[in-house]
């Protein structure tokens, strides 16, 4: 069966005057139409097999792919509008047509140049691949299969009061505070996080580092490798900004300090007010 949005795997049963027929074990035929970004189109021959990403042309036909899609069926993602016309916005999605986010699909009107998340779904109108800006109705957190500690998949989406919401995994809206993020963060980046809470009601509190010894005992290492390529000093101390430390080591003020903490009390470096020193 042809897993429309995703990849499949075709067999190439016979060239056409314009590219090739392909089949999937249930015979339906899929084409694949030469491609000017893709002269060789994965060197296909026919009685070859292959996998291919899946969509529909405007015929209604199953067309494949030898491109890697930007977004697949029942995924996120950060998308550019490329032209807008009185069907909706057109979105560059990677393959050879762009995406259809119609207008019944828009939460705000989509401007040329401008970059959405949306999310790939069939249109039960047209049996087509189209995407969405109604996020929210494809985000669910009444059942997770997530837990604290977790590490996770994150897509910015929004910038709010109190931080940022993210969706978890393509499955789960979280929230990231604001006071816990180190480095700028802007809608749709992509990221990784882990779950700090569950809340009674699902929601979900994220965070951008480790928690605790998990992130501790890596920046030891990173700290010592630092110090031995400087000569045994880094001009950076547990009174240093939190920007500055996470710009450095990619951790919060906290787990930094930690981290000193121990190589201190392990008697491996000396804390001096000008910055940290390595004991030979």
């Amino acid at each position: 069966m042809i897993k429309l949005g995703d990849f499949n795997l075709l067999t190439v049963a016979e060239k056409s005057n314009n590219g090739y027929i392909l089949m999937d074990a249930d015979k339906i035929p899929v084409l694949l139409l030469d491609d000017p970004e893709y002269p060789n189109q994965n060197d296909v021959e026919v009685g070859s097999t292959c996998e291919l990403f899946v969509f529909k042309d405007g015929e209604g036909r199953y067309q494949a792919s030898a491109r890697i899609p930007k977004i697949k069926l029942g995924e996120f993602a950060w998308l550019q509008v490329k032209d807008v016309n009185d069907t909706g916005a057109f979105m560059d999605w990677g393959m050879p047509k762009d995406l259809l986010v119609p207008f019944r699909h828009q939460n705000q009107k989509m401007m040329v140049g401008k970059s959405y998340v949306v999310y790939l779904l069939i249109d039960v109108l047209t049996d087509r691949l189209i995407g969405t800006g109604k996020i929210n109705n494809f985000l669910n957190n009444e059942v997770l299969t997530v837990d604290v500690g977790d590490e996770v998949d994150l897509l910015v989406y929004e910038q709010t009061t109190l931080g940022y919401n993210v969706i978890i995994n393509h499955l789960y809206k979280g929230l990231v505070y604001a006071n816990e993020v180190f480095t700028d963060v802007q809608p749709g980046q992509q990221l990784k996080g882990y779950i700090k809470m569950i809340r009674p009601d699902n929601k979900i509190d994220v965070m951008l580092q480790r928690h605790g010894f998990e992130a501790t005992e890596p920046i030891r290492e990173i700290i010592l490798e630092r110090l031995k390529a400087n000569e045994g000093y880094i001009a950076i101390t547990d009174k240093s900004e939190p920007a500055a430390i996470y710009a450095l080591f990619g951790v919060s003020k906290k787990v930094f300090k930690k981290a000193i903490g121990g190589l201190y009390k392990e008697k491996q470096i000396e804390l001096k007010p000008d910055g940290i020193y390595l004991i030979a």
